[in-house]
């Protein structure tokens, strides 16, 4: 198994992860249970209660990875969704373009960012899994695996399997990305609400193309594509 440090609190794993990549390592995963002050999609920072879920980050030498650059975010988003579905027994979907779902809230969300070190290219991937929290306050749309399913794990046993499942499965080449994608599409074929420039109306999820479009058949619109924030899904 690639390398993986625990720190008991960090501000971003993101950041943290560097102080731990060497010239001989090509893969090295860092997680904490206690990430103050974590980035996501968009500029977005969060906080997570301690010792409750895990923020957990892969730094990969960005040559390993074959995968087109426009798919990589869902042959990651497909990595987790797998392992998370082979060990719970429930279902669980991926939400366009990368959050990952379990009975329609949020479980993880991901965040890739590119970086440049000693001349060389890597991606830094970052997930936060909520695990075992219990009160999410105002956030409706969250929810842990615990809320969700009623299991309960260690986080340390935890986030060591998807660490060994993760790091040998994003290196691997997968022709079928998009098929697998779109098959675990959270409310595809489902009538939905969407907010399109400020205006609500309904519409069904079709597809998600190769150049990582979301087609939407919009009541008032017909069948359009969208990129990241171009539309928002109400649910």
């Amino acid at each position: 198994m690639y390398s993986l440090f625990f720190v008991e609190e960090t501000e971003s794993t993101n950041d943290e992860v560097l102080k731990y990549q060497s010239k001989n390592q090509d893969i090295v995963g860092l997680y904490t249970t206690y990430q103050k002050k974590g980035r996501g999609q968009y500029g977005n920072t969060w906080q997570m209660p301690k010792n409750e879920n895990i923020a957990y980050t892969v730094m990969v030498k960005a040559n390993l990875i074959s995968i087109p650059k426009v798919l990589l975010n869902f042959h990651i988003a497909v990595i987790v969704r797998n392992f998370l579905e082979d060990k719970l027994s429930e279902k669980v979907q991926v939400k366009w373009p990368n959050d990952i779902i379990i009975n329609r809230k949020k479980i993880v969300g991901i965040l890739v960012e590119n970086l440049k070190v000693a001349g060389e290219d890597y991606y830094i991937i970052g997930m936060g899994v909520n695990v075992l929290q219990k009160d999410f306050g105002e956030l409706s749309k969250a929810g842990s695996i615990f809320t969700q399913t009623g299991e309960i794990f260690s986080l340390r046993d935890f986030t060591e399997e998807l660490h060994q499942y993760f790091t040998e499965n994003i290196i691997k080449e997968n022709p079928n990305i998009l098929d697998e994608y779109n098959k675990y599409l959270f409310n595809r074929d489902k009538v939905a609400s969407f907010v399109k420039r400020g205006i609500r109306q309904n519409g069904i999820i079709q597809y998600v193309d190769d150049n990582g479009y979301l087609w939407v058949n919009l009541e008032n619109d017909g069948l359009e594509s969208f990129f990241h924030k171009e539309i928002e899904m109400e649910y």
